[in-house]
């Protein structure tokens, strides 16, 4: 699409340049999201409004959330669009193209003077949607121009928690190395590695691990922990790495359900399995405790172990 001769007849008997449709959208702004610069050209020279909006964002938003770098360039170079517009919810052009993983867009913005520390009103920044979005190579460019990475939204999202629960081990890589801190903590006290954890990203739980993330850090309200959700889900590995690294298995929530009950609830038998392997090597010697949760499965898991346990010497069963 995108007919220069066409929108010229048009235009040449009297059509209105800005007459929108039903939702709002003006033919610049269809022109822009569309990427058609020869039809944005026109309509401008012809009295196109660049400030037109369509619900909430004008063309140079549309352009810059649509990937359309060349009309991005066209409306701020040639005809004064407003690098800093925002659309509904305080999101900048930047931040939406950061989201969108349109680098080309990203550094024309920035090039052109784009705020990368402006926010959406909810706190996200670029940088924030860049890391969700799993989008390397635009974080680096961001915080290559100032980027904070230590900024979190206002429900305390930071950065690295964002690519841990989206399980962008690069991303995440990267924000450790620049510093953040691993330990930090949403509102209602999630950290990288719980949500790592929750989300079942085994490898963004081992690099923030080794990193110093505390893997007993619990959610305030709750008490979850890293463990008890990895085993409410069912992630044997992350749990598993979890033990190793002395998460505490015996650890409760605020109702009073552990790890094991919560597995055996949920039905997770290989994580109840690694639990109770854990509970044995903790109990050798010692007399069985009650279980947690009166199944059979926890029972005759139990007997199983006490009877084929690992001979230390010749390291079978």
């Amino acid at each position: 699409m995108g007919h220069v001769k066409v929108a010229k007849f048009l235009i040449s008997r009297g059509a209105d340049v800005n007459k929108p449709t039903i939702d709002g959208a003006s033919p610049l702004f269809a022109a822009s999201q569309n990427g058609h610069v020869e039809v944005v050209r026109l309509l401008v020279e012809n009295g196109a409004d660049i400030r037109m909006t369509a619900l909430g964002a004008c063309p140079l938003f549309a352009a810059c959330e649509a990937g359309r770098a060349d009309v991005a360039r066209a409306l701020i170079d040639d005809y004064g669009g407003n690098v800093h517009s925002v659309a509904n919810e305080g999101m900048t052009a930047l931040y939406v193209a950061s989201g969108r993983g349109h680098m080309e867009v990203v550094r024309a913005l920035v090039a052109r003077g784009a705020d990368v520390l402006e926010t959406a009103n909810n706190g996200e920044s670029p940088l924030y949607a860049a890391c969700l979005a799993g989008r390397l190579d635009i974080a680096k460019l961001l915080v290559a121009h100032g980027a904070d990475v230590h900024h979190a939204s206002t429900d305390g999202l930071s950065p690295l928690y964002i690519a841990a629960s989206e399980g962008h081990l690069a991303v995440a890589r990267f924000l450790v190395g620049k510093g953040v801190d691993v330990n930090a903590r949403t509102e209602v006290g999630a950290t990288a590695l719980y949500v790592a954890c929750q989300n079942n990203h085994c490898a963004v739980a081992r690099l923030l691990i080794g990193r110093g993330a505390d893997v007993n850090l619990c959610l305030y309200d709750s008490l979850y922990s890293p463990l008890l959700i990895a085993c409410q889900q069912g992630h044997a590995s992350v749990a598993r790495l979890l033990i190793e690294h002395r998460a505490r298995s015996k650890h409760v929530s605020c109702t009073g359900i552990s790890p094991l009950g919560i597995a055996e609830i949920r039905g997770h038998q290989d994580v109840v399995r690694l639990l109770l392997e854990e509970e044995e090597e903790e109990e050798e010697g010692k007399e069985e405790e009650a279980p947690v949760v009166g199944d059979n499965f926890v029972l005759a898991t139990r007997n199983e172990l006490r009877t084929t346990r690992k001979c230390p010497r010749c390291c079978r069963y």
